[in-house]
């Protein structure tokens, strides 16, 4: 067999399978046509990393990251002669991951679509590269979804910002102030300082960035999920107390120095947030590896294996994925090309 028709054959079913999955979510990734009017999912979750009002600015970030990883899990495999795959579960990954995506597209829920273009692209790599391309790309895939933008935390954040204000609040009046708290805002009685914490001094605008900075710790760390799972659940706890420590600072000069003193220190407080979050993450790590370190456990290796490769042909996993995107694309055009249903109004009596 010559290098050309190796090649064809180890990539080219899954260059169709991905070429098939292109096709289906630019030309029907995006079913809500609000405030994005594109009915690719690509475009869709691009711009909300470059839209201010959607808070996603560190998707590029995360997408640069998860290519790191991939290839620095790659290259940790170099040296294995690992040819078997996984025919199988890449099949099952790509029908999940279209069938995902039918259900998001019916419900307009885009983030469901990409959780899907996700699940496709692993089995994609999982049928190009065998079980060690599906080893590798399964991390860097999952911490894509750091960038999805997700509005939930608005509601989180109303929360946390409360819990910030009486917290600070505390603080002060066990430091000897009369500060006053009406809702968000704290001022002195004397009128000498006042302040109003909005919505974005509640951290959660920066929750999703330190959330993956603090697994991307975790991960890079320690071999055991345990250890990383763990450490990643010290994000939410150290942002809460972040920007505990943003605000008292701002009461504190306010009290202090008045309020122009304040607004001075809240312009560059916010990186305190950051101090805090990733200086206790790394205190945590530190002191794991010192007084708790990992044993001799066996790590993500890709020591050559006995293994039989799968009978199943990547071109007949090909043709099925092909056949079945494209009925997914005939399905979908024909569910937008439907007359709208229902109406809006209010239903009058017959006497108006």
């Amino acid at each position: 067999m010559t290098r050309h028709a190796h090649v064809l054959r180890r990539y080219g079913p899954a260059a169709v399978c991905a070429v098939a999955a292109v096709a289906v979510f630019q030309f029907f990734g995006n079913a809500n046509r609000g405030y994005i009017d594109s009915a690719s999912l690509f475009y869709w979750w691009g711009f909300q990393w470059f839209n201010v009002g959607s808070e996603t600015e560190h998707g590029p970030l995360i997408l640069v990251l998860s290519g790191w990883l991939f290839t620095r899990a790659l290259r940790a495999g170099q040296g294995a002669r690992e040819e078997a795959q996984w025919a199988g579960g890449a099949l099952a990954a790509m029908v999940a991951g279209l069938g995902l995506h039918a259900l998001g597209f019916v419900a307009q829920q885009a983030r469901l679509s990409i959780v899907a273009l996700l699940l496709f692209s692993w089995g994609v790599m999982t049928l190009a590269g065998g079980r060690r391309w599906g080893r590798a790309a399964a991390f860097p895939l999952a911490f894509m979804l750091f960038a999805v933008p997700v509005n939930v935390l608005d509601s989180v954040g109303f929360w946390l910002r409360l819990w910030v204000i009486e917290a600070t609040a505390g603080l002060a009046r066990l430091a000897g102030f009369a500060v006053v708290q009406n809702g968000t805002q704290l001022f002195a009685p004397d009128g000498s300082y006042q302040y109003d914490v909005a919505a974005a001094c509640s951290g959660v605008r920066s929750l999703m960035a330190l959330a993956a900075l603090t697994l991307l710790i975790g991960y890079l760390n320690f071999r055991g999920w345990g250890r990383r799972l763990g450490i990643w659940a010290l994000c939410l706890p150290l942002t809460y107390l972040g920007n505990v420590v943003r605000i008292a600072a701002v009461v504190f000069a306010g009290q202090w120095f008045g309020q122009q003193a304040g607004e001075r220190v809240h312009e560059w407080a916010g990186f305190l947030v950051f101090v805090v979050v990733l200086g206790g993450v790394l205190l945590a790590a530190e002191a794991l590896r010192r007084w708790w370190p990992e044993g001799e456990e066996r790590a993500e290796s890709f020591e050559p294996r006995v293994e039989g490769t799968e009978r199943t042909s990547g071109w007949r996993i090909a043709v099925i994925v092909g056949v079945l995107a494209g009925a997914e694309l005939v399905f979908l055009g024909w569910l937008v090309g439907l007359p709208p249903r229902g109406g809006v109004g209010v239903r009058l009596a017959a006497d108006g």
